[in-house]
């Protein structure tokens, strides 16, 4: 089993495409490292070697010098939209109030955004972390 970044390859998959499903990773990334390693575009996870992937780890961390990956990653966004939340900016109150924050109209085109942060969702969800 391949392992990149501490986490597990899809052995069937090919290569750049097995990259893109860790959270901060793109195609464009696995084909830059398949380009460095040598390897055609064509080539399955299980097949690439050990010493392979340990060229491919330290390429990526060569490439990514202020890039964050994964669970870091995470945290950093969701810290990032509750600061807009705390912050009282206008981006912070539309994402309060469930609307688009982009400029987008919202007469026909919120849809979306609507279902997705429905005001019953979160009362619901409230509720639930108000009853503890």
């Amino acid at each position: 089993m391949a392992n990149l970044y501490y986490r597990k390859l899809t052995p069937s998959r090919v290569f750049y495409c097995a990259l893109s499903e860790h959270y901060g990773f793109n195609y464009q990334y696995g084909l830059i490292l398949q380009e460095r390693a040598g390897l055609s575009l064509s080539t399955k996870v299980s097949k690439i070697s050990k010493g392979t992937l340990k060229f491919m780890e330290l390429s990526l961390k060569r490439m990514k010098v202020n890039r964050l990956v994964g669970k870091e990653l995470r945290i950093k966004t969701r810290t990032r939209l509750t600061f807009y939340r705390m912050n009282g900016s206008y981006r912070g109150l539309r994402m309060r109030q469930c609307l688009p924050s982009r400029g987008q109209r919202t007469k026909t085109n919120a849809r979306t955004s609507k279902r997705r942060y429905s005001k019953k969702t979160h009362e619901t969800k409230s509720k639930k972390t108000n009853k503890r």
